[in-house]
């Protein structure tokens, strides 16, 4: 049978791919393979061109080619990998704060060792003008802010494919008030009295 053409694939959520392919003609049915080992990932019959894989972790990858059979022989797509979709974090919160600093924590939510995960801060809610942090780890720090301040704080994973997931939902805080060290005494002045010396300022 002739190759299958317009083999693709899309993420459709942290667990699942969906791939499709053009229908062909003189195809005893389709065979989706891995391109790892050519295991048989699905076996189908004729006039059939799209698979649901499901069951998946999110941010992983699956290469595949398509294979259509028939009595005669065997043709195969070229393969191609696609990665399911990040999930999205969960929990977030605000770890520490201080007067100029404020760090957030997230749970990865299943997403693999790796996962990039974009940290949005802003002044408001609606987050118009937001600073956009970026780590593998499970929190970020931001500096330099301005004490007393509120501050807005939402995150969300991307995967390796670059698709991002929605965000969790924000979390806020207001800076600390800054403590300064008081100045430094003047006009000392002493007066002996009675034996003894009396300081003041």
């Amino acid at each position: 049978p002739p190759v299958p053409g317009g083999f693709t694939a899309a993420a459709s959520g942290p667990t699942s791919i969906a791939w499709s392919w053009t229908d062909g003609v003189d195809e005893q049915g389709y065979r989706v393979k891995r391109a790892t080992d050519n295991s048989i990932a699905l076996s189908t019959g004729p006039n059939v061109a799209t698979w649901a894989q499901t069951g998946l972790s999110a941010n992983t990858s699956q290469q595949m080619y398509v294979e259509a059979y028939n009595p005669v022989g065997t043709s195969s797509s070229a393969a191609i990998t696609r990665f399911t979709q990040a999930a999205v974090p969960t929990g977030t919160i605000i770890q520490t704060i201080s007067s100029d600093t404020v760090t957030v924590q997230w749970g990865v939510n299943g997403n693999r060792g790796g996962t990039v995960f974009e940290v949005s801060r802003a002044t408001e809610n609606g987050f118009a003008v937001p600073v956009l942090g970026t780590t593998t780890a499970v929190s970020f720090e931001f500096a330099g802010l301005i004490p007393n301040t509120s501050h807005y704080f939402k995150a969300r994973a991307k995967n390796d494919d670059g698709l991002f997931s929605v965000y969790d939902s924000s979390v806020s805080t207001t800076t600390a008030t800054e403590i300064t060290a008081p100045a430094a005494p003047t006009g000392l002045t002493t007066l002996p009295l009675d034996g003894r010396v009396n300081l003041s300022w």
